[in-house]
C-alpha cells in the first residue's frame, strides 16, 4: 500500500502546516529571531527537552548511497556524512589494530 505524498498523508490526518519566507524581512527582524532562537531554543538542546532525530550516517567513500537515501525520500531525521581527516583515519586505524 503506497504511503503518497507528504501532502495527502497531512489532509488524511488533518494536519497544518505553516510556514514563512524570511527573503522580504528587514535584516533587523532576522537578527530579533535568531537572538530569540538562540536564547530559547538552543538550551532546549542543551538540556534534552529537544533532540535531532539522526536517520543514518555515512562515510565520505559512501555519499552516493547517502543521496540515494535522501532521493528516495525514506529517512526521517537528519543524514549525516561523516568528514575525518587524514589524522583521524590514522588514529582510527590504530585504535582498530589495538583492538586485534
Amino acid at each position: 500500500m503506497s504511503q503518497g505524498t507528504y501532502s495527502e498523508t497531512c489532509l488524511r490526518k488533518r494536519a497544518s502546516l505553516i510556514a514563512t519566507t524570511l527573503r522580504s524581512r528587514p535584516l533587523e527582524y532576522k537578527a530579533e529571531l535568531v537572538q530569540e532562537f538562540t536564547e530559547r531554543i538552543i538550551p532546549q538542546f542543551a538540556n534534552g527537552k529537544l533532540r535531532t532525530i539522526v536517520d543514518s550516517t555515512f562515510t565520505m567513500d559512501q555519499i552516493q548511497l547517502a543521496h540515494e537515501r535522501m532521493e528516495s525520500n525514506e529517512n526521517i531525521g537528519k543524514i549525516i556524512i561523516q568528514i575525518t581527516t587524514s589524522e583521524e583515519d590514522e588514529n582510527a586505524a590504530k585504535k582498530q589494530k589495538s583492538e586485534l
